[in-house]
């Protein structure tokens, strides 16, 4: 999918005048932002989306996708997203041979519920 985007500003006394920045705007909401670093960019489709509307593969922790391509693996009651088909493979590779109480662990919802049992 080719995404295209539009900047449209002027300069005057250094300083840009934005008459229209689609680089801002959540391709999703269409919310617009203050800042770029608050947009990420899905490398899947293009989009432009908001932190919203944004989830980091979990595996290598820094691949942003947009909401829409993400890769979900649901645990017990925990959902963890992925960029790429790899990711999603390897890790529930990894869940599927783990013990149970390492799953309980790597489940943190399941894993506070545990303790709060527990405790109380």
């Amino acid at each position: 999918m080719k995404m295209e985007y539009t900047q449209q500003f002027y300069v005057k006394n250094n300083k840009e005048l934005y008459l229209l920045d689609e680089l801002k705007k959540c391709k999703i909401c269409e919310s617009i932002n203050k800042t770029y670093k608050e947009m990420s960019i899905c490398p899947e489709c293009g989009r432009i989306v908001c932190q919203r509307h944004v989830k980091i593969d979990y595996l290598d922790k820094k691949t942003p996708i947009c909401n829409l391509h993400a890769k979900p693996l649901k645990l017990w009651i925990q959902t963890k997203y992925f960029a790429k088909k790899e990711n999603l493979s390897k890790y529930n590779n990894w869940w599927k041979s783990q013990n149970f109480l390492k799953r309980v662990y790597e489940d943190k919802i399941i894993f506070g519920l545990m303790l709060l049992v527990l405790v109380f």
